[in-house]
């Protein structure tokens, strides 16, 4: 006690700032990010793929290693298109999540959103996190005029975070199409009952396309011997004629011979516009004396094999 006396008192103000950085993002990809990719045509459609390690981690500080989401945002080609001089053959692209379930169809400029599974280590042995798919449908193939097509396309894979960080993957696509030409619209050709007197005679439009105009060939077999043009029944066989007409006259055809130098072929969609603009027919015929001369009664049927070449 001090009477009389001031009693002094101090308080003591103790002040804590708790600081937080942003999060750091990082993404990375193991393995190369610049792909050459030269893609190769013998019909049907063409699927590319690539597989990518991609690592994508948030870290707060030193020690954390916290795999985030990330997206995938196409910069190149403007249209998903390959070209050679003036001339296009679309694709598409897609980017396919294989460490989760997103599949997301890409298109130009536009980001995926954060839908993909990012790691924070290496992928395991002989496996990846996800896959780039790049397919071409055979019906814009087959109606791409010969050249050599290329396509460079580049995406960026982006993770969020401070500085939004990003990889750029890079596909150099290349294609050469060739010349392409294609039969269809073959149906079979009923000659009908003979009468024993009369020839029987059918015949078949159809259709030939080509990716450029010009001339084709043609070889047509049957099923005898050395590919004659033969009906069957059994050991009987009944002998025919085949000819071929590309609008210019019917021309009779030799077994497996090629018959060169044929016009007309459709260029502009691979069946003939479903068969309005077939532009060739097969004729087959039989004459009275091959099938009386048949060793058994009944139905006599055979088989034609034509193939189409480029010239």
């Amino acid at each position: 006690m001090n009477p009389g006396g001031m009693v002094w008192r101090s308080l003591m103000i103790l002040t804590l700032v708790l600081c937080w950085s942003d999060a750091f993002a990082r993404i990375g990809i193991s393995g190369p990010t610049t792909i050459a990719a030269p893609l190769n045509w013998a019909g049907g459609d063409i699927v590319y793929s690539h597989d990518f390690c991609v690592l994508s981690t948030q870290e707060p500080n030193q020690s954390g290693n916290t795999p985030v989401p990330y997206q995938v945002t196409t910069t190149s080609p403007a249209t998903f298109v390959m070209t050679s001089g003036a001339n296009q053959i679309p694709f598409t692209a897609v980017w396919r999540d294989l460490a989760g379930s997103a599949v997301h169809t890409l298109s130009p400029g536009a980001p995926s959103g954060d839908i993909f599974t990012g790691l924070a280590s290496g992928c395991p042995p002989a496996s990846a996190n996800a896959r780039l798919i790049i397919s071409m449908p055979e019906a814009s193939l087959l109606v791409a005029p010969p050249g050599n097509y290329t396509a460079v396309f580049m995406a960026w894979v982006e993770s969020s975070g401070q500085g939004r960080p990003r990889i750029r993957v890079t596909v150099n696509l290349s294609l050469t199409i060739n010349g392409v030409v294609r039969i269809s619209q073959l149906d079979p050709i009923n000659l009908g009952t003979f009468d024993g007197i009369n020839p029987l005679a059918g015949s078949d439009s159809l259709c030939v396309f080509r990716n450029f105009a010009g001339p084709y060939g043609v070889r047509v077999t049957g099923q005898g011997a050395a590919g004659a043009f033969v009906l069957v029944n059994g050991a009987s066989q009944v002998p025919v004629a085949v000819t071929w007409n590309d609008g210019a006259g019917a021309v009779t055809l030799s077994p497996g011979v090629l018959l060169s130098a044929r016009s007309g072929a459709y260029i502009l969609d691979p069946d003939c516009a479903g068969g309005g603009a077939n532009n060739a027919t097969i004729g087959v015929s039989a004459t009275a004396a091959n099938m009386g001369a048949a060793s058994t009664a009944g139905v006599h049927s055979g088989v034609l094999t034509v193939m189409v070449e480029v010239q």
